[in-house]
């Protein structure tokens, strides 16, 4: 593992600054790249928080819904959300500034085209650990994260699972069960907090919920 630690207070780094050349932590690249818009403009690369390599995705301005995980990383941690174990969301770094422009080069298109097995595979653990024996939550959740993927293009791959989960459970089971227990346990489970799994879901306009709403209707 590499060790890179951040310039200005040696934290583990998150991102590298090539116009700095500097190795910054999220909390001090967002007070260097706020100072104004021209060190605004300067593209990041993101590190992975588990290996430390750098995990192809390049920002510019303040960072936003960016995964922390290289793809061997983040094929890694989709296999292990299929297993019992339950991540906390404190283990999880996730901000949802609107502020910032994402590029992305592995687009989540590809990485849902890989994963759509293991997807499903998470989508029943998670309605297990819910209580909910209802097939027709997974289905409609896959159906989503399907649906979805070029308008969740950037976010973490687990936050698209945990969006979807809920876009599934609020599309099968009757408004009075999904409840804001059911989001906050939901949150234990996924490893995602409610407002980013919240946030990832408004990030789609009304013809996409609306559309996603016919089509399971007509299912």
């Amino acid at each position: 593992m590499k060790l890179r630690l951040c310039e200005l207070c040696n934290a583990n780094a998150a991102l590298f600054c090539p116009s700095d050349a500097a190795f910054l932590c999220r909390n001090c690249d967002t007070k260097v790249h706020e100072a104004n818009f021209l060190v605004a403009r300067h593209v990041r690369r993101a590190v992975c928080s588990n290996c430390r390599s750098f995990t192809g995705d390049f920002i510019t301005g303040v960072d936003s819904l960016l995964s922390a995980l290289c793809p061997s990383c983040e094929e890694d941690d989709l296999g292990s959300l299929s297993s019992s174990s339950t991540t906390s969301p404190a283990n999880k770094v996730y901000s949802c500034d609107s502020s910032s422009t994402v590029t992305v080069r592995r687009t989540l298109k590809a990485r849902v085209t890989v994963s759509h097995v293991k997807a499903e595979s998470v989508f029943n653990n998670w309605c297990g650990k819910l209580g909910i024996e209802d097939r027709s939550a997974t289905l409609a959740a896959c159906r989503a994260l399907k649906a979805c993927n070029d308008r969740w293009t950037g976010l973490p791959f687990r936050v698209c699972l945990a969006a979807s989960m809920w876009i599934g459970l609020r599309l099968s089971l009757e408004k009075t069960a999904v409840t804001g227990r059911i989001l906050k346990r939901l949150e234990e489970i996924s490893g995602v907090p409610a407002k980013i799994i919240l946030a990832a879901v408004s990030k789609l306009d009304r013809v996409d919920k609306l559309e996603l709403e016919e089509g399971w209707a007509e299912s």
